[in-house]
């Protein structure tokens, strides 16, 4: 089950309900993750992405469903108290029905405090008779007490414009700057929790991690996935430049105070809040 462990991360391979269940309860900090969408890659002729090493991605809607919200849950008891889960996923349109993710989080023990959007910039692939799917959904949940970030995370907002991942040999990628932006928000210069990814992928969720000071455990079916997540995992310094540029981001130039002593106009100047 363990495939490779070390100080910096552990990695297991199986099926990831399998697996959830012989992990201990309350002892992981955060999860990232992003699971197979369940568009049938394989049977898609709109498309040239490449498939799963060894997964098809064409469940029954109803079972696929149910396995996530069991995942889900196993997640649930395996995160700490006022722990955070952000769940990437996107929205389907088949056989004349409009699905949402969300409906999946609905049925879980998680609390929803926001959804972010992550702006793509370009649609993977184009349907007939649809605009270009430029966005996805990342739900920020948590369990316990809602957490609170600082100004210089919530400034960056929930509308997330970050380039999808084009250099990475996964068929479904995500930028390093997703997990990275994620996690730094939540820990802040915090240091040496435990961040998981229980669909580990290329190991970018892991990457993200250690470039902040983090321990990570990942989860994936494919050892091929696996091999090439510890190629990039023991060579994570060199990845930390694109790290260091989101980092950059979370800055705060002008605060709400200085802009009161610079004598410029706030938002809470136009609704009100100050009428001295």
């Amino acid at each position: 089950m363990i495939y490779k462990k070390n100080d910096k991360y552990t990695l297991y391979n199986g099926e990831v309900l399998e697996v959830l269940k012989e992990l201990p309860s309350n002892s992981v900090d955060m999860i990232f993750t992003s699971p197979p969408y369940n568009i049938g890659l394989k049977d898609r002729k709109d498309t040239n992405i490449a498939t799963y090493d060894n997964w098809e991605d064409n469940m029954d809607y109803d079972t696929y469903c149910k396995w996530q919200i069991d995942i889900l849950n196993e997640c649930y008891r395996i995160v700490k108290d006022n722990g955070v889960l952000f769940y990437n996923h996107k929205d389907k349109f088949k056989d004349e029905e409009y699905k949402n993710p969300i409906q999946i989080l609905f049925q879980t023990k998680w609390k929803i405090k926001q959804n972010i959007i992550w702006d793509r910039g370009s649609a993977i692939s184009y349907n007939a008779g649809m605009f270009g799917d430029v966005y996805e959904n990342i739900y920020y949940c948590y369990k316990g007490i809602s957490p609170k970030t600082k100004t210089n995370h919530n400034i960056l907002g929930t509308i997330w414009r970050i380039n999808r991942e084009t250099q990475i040999n996964h068929p479904a990628p995500f930028p390093l700057e997703l997990p990275l932006r994620a996690i730094y928000s939540i820990f802040d210069d915090e240091e040496n929790k435990t961040i998981m990814d229980i669909f580990n992928g290329s190991g970018t969720t892991g990457v993200a991690s250690l470039l902040l000071n983090h321990k990570y455990i990942g989860i994936d079916i494919s050892k091929k996935y696996l091999d090439m997540s510890i190629k990039r995992l023991d060579n994570y310094m060199n990845e930390s430049q694109k790290g260091q540029q989101e980092i950059d981001k979370h800055v705060v130039e002008n605060s709400y105070n200085n802009k009161k002593i610079d004598n410029q106009v706030s938002i809470f100047d136009l609704i009100g809040g100050n009428n001295e």
